[in-house]
């Protein structure tokens, strides 16, 4: 019996997904690291089927921060970043439209082409991800520098939104600003255009590692009652930076972009990843909730050897995926151990990403299954949010996520909504309760547990 094998790690965050959607990030790694300055040492996910626990090696982040401060300092160093987003925006509208045209397909295939067509799609999905997956690297620790920068040299966190808004403008402005125009359309077939033209555009756009509904037009006449047109927040009038405080927001304003382009590039290949899973699903008759127990590069003996895979996938309750040191790890057992234990704390620092304070009751949100448990001004506490949180994040009083840095989601969506935000607490889910009684401090980035 091969002896199993142990990596010792820190815990960065945790979300709710399957191992067929979550382990196409190892590869996408190896394809970052291979075309990348910005590489990673260390990635991996401990799950137990629908959820787990995200594992970095936080020396390691911190010191490939290190490298991009460096890097970006010197002349000429932000061109890298800047070439990075203009291919990243233009190949993740190519990906879109590829699996938007690929899909429909999928049922007239025969077994053959079916796998073919995964093939070429998995290769086609790791190379567009890893285009923008670096920015996960150095995001959180380059966020933290930023902010000490900031406050260091006299300026409020509420100067941040001033600091780092741009031109770029993300795919959720523009699902918003598409709804806005179907609902200023009012009823006829000019409506009806604009609404073929956004399932065309956004398909994926309530896609995650743990499902993927498909939107239809039910979808789109219900979504554009909150719809409203996108109003550019005014810049600061008079706000100075020096060379360093530019040279770094204009890197976390390419970061952003590169952000958003990974995670639109993320959702599209979730939604392709549901449905040609379904589809190995539905041939064989098989339950699907089996089935996403594989790997990804198992879809093959899905179709081919169904029975045998079935009865691997049954014994297969835990898994861990896993990139060091160059290799990959796709192990069906627990392969992940704290470098450090987990220490009880009432007080929790963080990156401070909108300003303001807030007091609430914490409601632990992880996917869109729970976004019914959040009541108005509630705090959200979460791994890290995605763009399906939207409608949780306007009702919550204040976001607090484990993950992200200044340009995240969480930090983006908080900002312009004008509520207190603060991101890269470290253990937050594991640390507090639903239902504790919390006090956000989103100007000096702490977060207190009141009431346990």
């Amino acid at each position: 019996m091969t002896k199993r094998k142990t990596f010792y790690a820190d815990i960065a965050s945790g979300l709710r997904g399957c191992n067929f959607t979550l382990s196409p990030c190892v590869a996408s790694i190896r394809y970052n690291n291979r075309h990348n300055k910005i590489k990673f040492a260390f990635w991996a996910f401990a799950s137990n089927g629908e959820f787990g626990r995200e594992w970095i090696r936080e020396a390691e982040y911190k010191q490939a921060a290190d490298k991009v401060w460096r890097l970006v300092l010197k002349p000429g160093g932000l061109d890298f970043f800047a070439v990075r987003l203009k291919k990243s925006l233009k190949e993740r509208e190519k990906f879109r439209a590829y699996v938007w045209q690929l899909l429909p397909r999928l049922k007239n295939l025969d077994q053959a082409q079916l796998i073919k067509a995964y093939d070429e799609f998995i290769g086609k999905y790791n190379y567009y991800f890893g285009l923008g997956v670096m920015t996960f690297v150095y995001e959180s620790d380059l966020s933290e520098r930023f902010l000490r920068l900031l406050i260091k040299n006299g300026r409020p966190v509420s100067d941040l939104n001033a600091i780092l808004k741009n031109d770029y403008r993300s795919f959720m402005l523009e699902s918003e600003t598409e709804l806005a125009a179907i609902k200023k359309a009012g009823p006829g077939e000019r409506r009806e255009r604009l609404i073929a033209k956004y399932l065309a555009d956004f398909f994926f756009i309530q896609s995650d590692y743990h499902s993927a509904p498909v939107i239809d037009r039910a979808y789109v006449l219900a979504k554009i009652r909150q719809a409203r047109p996108d109003e550019p927040a005014p810049r600061k009038a008079g706000l100075r930076l020096d060379r360093e405080e530019k040279t770094i927001a204009r890197l976390l304003q390419l970061t952003e972009g590169l952000h958003d382009c990974r995670k639109k590039t993320n959702q599209v290949g979730l939604y392709g990843l549901f449905r040609f899973l379904e589809e190995a699903s539905r041939r064989h008759h098989q339950s699907l909730k089996t089935c996403r127990r594989a790997f990804w590069f198992e879809y093959g003996d899905l179709l081919t050897r169904p029975e045998k895979m079935i009865k691997i996938l049954r014994r297969r309750s835990r898994a861990s995926l896993i990139f060091a040191d160059g290799r990959e790890y796709y192990l069906g057992y627990p392969a992940l151990k704290e470098r450090r234990a987990l220490s009880a704390a009432d007080n929790l620092r963080g990156v401070p990403a909108s300003a303001g304070f807030k007091r609430g009751r914490a409601r632990l949100i992880f996917s869109r299954d729970d976004f019914g448990k959040i009541k108005a001004g509630e705090i959200l506490v979460t791994t890290m949010t995605r763009p399906e949180f939207l409608p949780a994040i306007k009702k919550a009083g204040a976001v607090v996520t484990e993950e992200g840095g200044v340009t995240s989601h969480a930090a983006i969506v908080a900002r312009e909504l004008k509520i207190p935000c603060i991101v890269g607490l470290k253990n937050l889910t594991r640390i507090v309760k639903d239902g504790q009684l919390l006090a956000v401090d989103a100007d000096q980035g702490t977060l207190k547990i009141i009431k346990k």
